[in-house]
């Protein structure tokens, strides 16, 4: 079953999501990047058929560079609630790395890990930063 969401295409039953412009935020860059995970998630193999420390450790490294990138450009543009969006890619951060450390030692596999990131890009990704986006689009307009 496929549900349609306001934010884009999203089948809950195989963990895809398809790209579109309503993930963007305004900012190149980030958009770019976001653009990046959605991409990374989607190439996370469905069913294990051999151990890959690899999707893991690339989506580590690319997820924390993209929070650091976020995370300046919500400084450059004042964002409100920096603090509370830095604590989430710290809280995203840890997750990361025990999902990490449980798949070296065999105790989760990559379909968990998939379906974890699926979550982060319905919740973080389409909730929290679209808030950067409206809010960087306002000041933009008014500024």
């Amino acid at each position: 079953m496929t549900n349609r969401q306001s934010h884009g295409w999203i089948d809950t039953d195989h963990y895809k999501i398809e790209w579109n412009d309503a993930l963007l935020i305004g900012n190149r860059s980030i958009d770019t990047q976001h653009k990046r995970l959605v991409d990374m998630i989607q190439s996370i193999p469905e069913f294990n058929t051999a151990r890959d420390d690899r999707v893991l450790n690339e989506t580590l490294e690319y997820a924390t560079t993209h929070f650091s990138d976020e995370e300046s450009f919500m400084h450059d543009i004042a964002y409100p609630d920096l603090k509370a969006h830095t604590n989430k890619h710290k809280t995203l951060t840890r997750t990361l790395l025990a999902y990490a450390r449980n798949y070296e030692k065999g105790k989760t596999d990559l379909y968990a890990f998939k379906h974890f990131m699926f979550r982060w890009v319905r919740e973080h990704i389409m909730d929290e930063d679209r808030k950067i986006g409206q809010f960087f689009k306002t000041r933009s307009q008014t500024g």
